[in-house]
């Protein structure tokens, strides 16, 4: 299917106003950021923690050195005393993650302590809010600040929270100082760090910048400039706010972790510390506290203390793990993998079968797996969202357009059903009125020339009425076929399943070709093997449809030899049946179309033996109705075989022995009431029935019958369905209806028609005929219904 320029392009189109809609729109920012979580879970290397180490004030501890050191928060020369042990043990630097911003005893030992060395930061805390009052002087908190605050690049606090003067007089700067709050994002998670605060007219590092800030020493200084912040040879992308994506390590929560209490005993001199200072040596110390609720923080990789995010920011900064966000070409890359798809044929009206279904559905793999290999590998950070959004449109408009195309096909399929059915109606319509307008001048053909089969003739007149009546008969036929085929195709011929002999059936087919096969000096043989079940449920009379027509033709085809009927068992409840014989043969080019209707396997056949290709195609079809298949095997001059299978399950035990057809009995007089608006057939009736004792009354339509029938008994009513006035299945009701009223005895009445369809026989039985005699009527049939269905005796008046 090819589509208009504009309407393949506009599917694209709206996909990537999709795309740029969830980019820019705060709304869709939390399930980007849980992707982006995602892929930063699976894109996380370990780290070896080589440099870092948390000495953790944990609640364990704090019990257990309650009665030594009393209740927390302690007294600041036990911080000195931690100072003094984690220098003497080699720690490289020292960052407390703890606030000391109130006065308490022992400021003077800790500022002592401090003043050492220049390789302690001390942390301080960012508010929301604005204080009453400034403790610490001015001079102090410009002498510990990077610059004035201002611009971009930086997180903004209403104040902050510094430690005392005391401590931050013996400080030693740069970086003596560093901010431990962090902002979380909107759903209380941290993905990014800011590296640097204003806050009260000053700009100040964080403290894993404020580390690396010291250890580079003077005359190193931050540089900050819009999406970079360097420190000596580091540099870190940033956002506008001066906040760093740092790349967590899978292990993040494996941080090395020293308790508070093995650490303070070691100071103590309580313990041996031997595998403490080893622990110790090299390593920046993060002193932190898990003990208070709100210092955990949750990130892409589970709940981490405080401290131990501190540890793990700075370690990954050292190691580079810093991502970068993808400027908008990447994004666009990105996107543009989303109309992947439309390379893959996506077309609307054509299924995504195959290969195409396969690359559609690979292309959101392909977009996560590229934001992945950006992470790892580039260290740089892509949204997916917009992407696999720009997917999802596109592909939905494709589902959208692909039923709204085969919506539209299916109606017109709908349409053009309707249509075939009007027509196939219309046909069958046709079919029926030909079938019945044909068959009232074909029965008085077959009925006349049959009655002057048994007059004195001449042989040459014997000889032109039998043409007349075999060419009536092959009439007959042909259309008998063509109602078959017609009711096949409309799906309206129902087989039955009613128990019948198996043996009898096939013993009337023989006799009746027999005379066939005699007149032709071939042998019309049958064997039923002895394990075939006898009485079977099925439908005899389509059975015996199909074998006279395979064993019919295999009489006309074959000019001498023999035509052979094998019935066998087959499998389950199935019964096989074999009509062979060594006639003419098909050639084998021919034999995959003599199932076909109207087609014969040479096109001089229909002239030298007659038929009209209908046979075959209405016997596959009655085959495939029972529940079976048929087939064929030939060769040209060695004959042909003929093999089909169908259901026939053992008649039940309670059906009793099966029914045989009913012989005709020569019957003593019956009057008979012909309703018969049609002169010609009331004459071929009449002559059928003379010098035979049964009398006719005749009635020219459905009120005449009626009134007759109520005036006299009868032994029997010959209705014509199709009368003027009152039609013959009216007529059978008000019969019906008045034996009902008056209580006399019930009269057979058979149908005598023109309507050839199985609803047509239906309507007949409902309306309360006893039997239906489709024209044109043979003699000896018309004799076995009055035989069957007659009571003897003359027409007598009814009592009033």
């Amino acid at each position: 299917m090819t589509l208009p320029p504009l309407r393949r392009a506009w599917p694209p189109l709206v996909a990537l106003l999709a795309a740029v809609l969830v980019a820019v729109v705060p709304g869709f920012r939390g399930t980007s950021d849980a992707l982006e979580d995602t892929v930063r879970r699976l894109a996380a290397r370990d780290s070896a923690f080589e440099g870092v180490l948390v000495v953790d004030i944990d609640d364990v501890s704090l019990h257990s050195l309650q009665e030594r050191l009393g209740p927390w928060p302690y007294r600041r020369d036990i911080h000195a005393l931690l100072l003094d042990y984690l220098r003497d043990a080699g720690a490289r630097a020292v960052a407390f993650d703890v606030v000391f911003d109130e006065a308490r005893d022992g400021d003077a030992l800790l500022a002592q302590s401090i003043a050492k060395r220049p390789d302690v930061v001390l942390g301080m805390a960012g508010l929301r809010q604005e204080l009453d009052h400034r403790a610490v002087p001015a001079p102090l908190r410009e002498r510990h600040a990077l610059g004035p605050a201002g611009g971009e690049g930086a997180v903004r606090w209403a104040a902050m929270t510094w430690p005392t003067p005391t401590l931050l007089v013996a400080l030693s700067p740069p970086g003596a100082l560093g901010m431990i709050s962090t902002p979380l994002e909107a759903d209380r998670r941290l993905r990014k760090v800011p590296l640097l605060h204003d806050a009260e007219g000053y700009r100040l590092p964080s403290l894993p910048l404020a580390l690396f800030l010291m250890q580079a020493g003077p005359p190193a200084g931050v540089t900050s400039s819009p999406g970079t912040v360097a420190v000596g040879d580091h540099r870190w992308p940033v956002d506008r706010d001066g906040r760093a994506s740092v790349l967590l390590p899978a292990n993040a929560t494996q941080v090395p972790t020293l308790a508070y209490r093995s650490v303070i005993e070691a100071a103590l001199g309580e313990r041996v510390d031997q595998d403490l200072r080893e622990a110790i040596a090299g390593r920046t110390v993060f002193v932190g506290s898990s003990a208070f609720l709100g210092d955990e923080v949750l990130t892409p990789h589970g709940v981490l203390p405080g401290t131990a995010v501190l540890a793990n920011v700075h370690d990954a900064m050292a190691r580079g793990e810093v991502a970068g966000t993808a400027p908008w070409p990447g994004l666009a890359g990105l996107v543009a993998l989303a109309l992947l798809p439309l390379f893959a044929g996506l077309v609307p009206g054509r299924p995504l079968n195959g290969w195409r279904l396969a690359a559609c559905l690979a292309v959101p793999l392909l977009i996560a797996f590229t934001a992945f290999a950006a992470l790892r590998w580039l260290r740089v950070e892509v949204s997916m969202l917009p992407a696999l959004v720009a997917w999802a449109v596109l592909m939905a408009l494709h589902a959208a357009r692909h039923a709204r195309v085969m919506s539209l096909a299916n109606r017109r399929l709908a349409e053009d059903r309707r249509i075939a059915e009007a027509a196939n109606a219309a046909k069958s319509e046709f079919l029926a009125n030909v079938s019945h307008e044909l068959r009232t001048p074909l029965n008085a053909v077959l009925g006349m020339a049959e009655v002057l089969l048994h007059t004195p003739l001449t042989e040459e007149q014997r000889r032109y009425v039998t043409i007349f009546q075999q060419s009536g008969e092959s009439l007959t036929a042909l259309i008998d076929d063509l109602l078959d085929l017609s009711k096949i195709e409309a799906n309206r011929l129902q087989v039955e399943a009613l128990p019948f002999s198996l043996r009898q059936l096939a013993g009337d087919v023989m006799a009746l070709l027999g005379s066939r096969a005699r007149n032709k000096d071939v042998v019309l043989e049958h064997h039923v093997d002895a394990d075939v079940a006898d009485a079977v449920t099925g439908d005899a009379r389509r059975l015996t449809q199909v074998l006279v027509n395979l064993l019919g033709n295999a009489v006309k085809f074959t000019h001498e030899g023999r035509v052979h009927l094998r019935v066998t068992r087959g499998e389950g409840q199935r019964v096989v049946f074999e009509v062979s014989d060594t006639g003419i043969g098909i050639a084998a080019a021919k034999l995959p179309m003599i199932f076909e209707p109207f087609v014969q396997a040479d096109p001089g056949m229909a002239r030298r033996y007659g038929g009209t290709g209908l046979g075959l195609a209405i016997t596959r079809r009655l085959v495939e109705l029972m529940g079976g298949h048929i087939d064929v095997r030939s060769m040209p001059g060695l004959g042909s075989t003929f093999v089909f299978d169908i259901l026939l399950p053992p008649a039940p035990a309670e059906a009793g022995p099966v029914a045989a057809a009913p012989e005709a009995q020569p019957a003593d007089g019956v009057a008979i009431l012909l309703a018969e608006d049609n002169d010609v057939n009331i004459t071929v009736v009449e002559a059928m029935l003379q010098r035979t004792p049964h009398t006719i009354h005749v009635a020219g339509n459905g009120e005449v019958a009626l009134s007759m029938f109520r005036q006299r008994s009868y032994g029997l009513v010959l209705m014509d369905i199709q009368m003027p006035g009152m039609d013959g299945l009216t007529a059978t009701r008000e019969l019906r209806r008045f034996e009902s009223d008056t209580g006399i005895a019930r009269t057979a009445v058979v149908a005598l028609t023109a309507n050839a369809f199985a609803e047509d026989e239906a309507a007949s039985h409902a309306a309360g005929c006893d039997g239906h005699l489709v024209k044109p009527l043979a003699r000896q049939r018309l004799l076995e219904v009055i035989a069957a269905h007659g009571r003897p005796g003359p027409a007598r008046e009814r009592a009033t």
